[in-house]
C-alpha cells in the first residue's frame, strides 16, 4: 500500500503546476501552503520508514518552496489592487 506521505507530496506539486500553467492564483496559494505542510510533516516524520538527513534537507526545501510561492503570490495579488 501506498503511504499517505508519497500521494500528498504527489498531488501538492501537481497542484502546483496546474496552478502555474492555468495562472490561477487561489490554487497557487493553497499549494503552496499544501508544500509547507508536507514539509513540516516530513520534518516531524519523516518519509515512509525513512527518517534521516535526507529528508529533513527535501522538508526544507519545501517549506522554503511553499514560503516563497506564498509570500511572492500575495505581493503580486496586493500590487493589482
Amino acid at each position: 500500500m501506498i503511504d499517505f506521505i508519497y500521494v500528498a507530496i504527489i498531488l501538492v506539486y501537481l497542484f502546483l503546476v496546474l496552478a502555474f500553467y492555468t495562472k490561477e492564483f487561489i490554487l497557487g496559494l493553497l499549494a503552496s501552503m499544501g508544500l509547507m505542510v508536507t514539509g513540516i510533516y516530513m520534518l516531524i516524520n519523516g518519509v515512509g520508514d525513512i527518517s534521516n538527513f535526507l529528508t529533513e534537507a527535501f522538508g526544507i526545501i519545501n517549506i522554503a518552496i511553499g514560503a516563497y510561492i506564498f509570500i511572492n503570490g500575495s505581493l503580486q495579488a496586493f500590487e493589482k489592487f
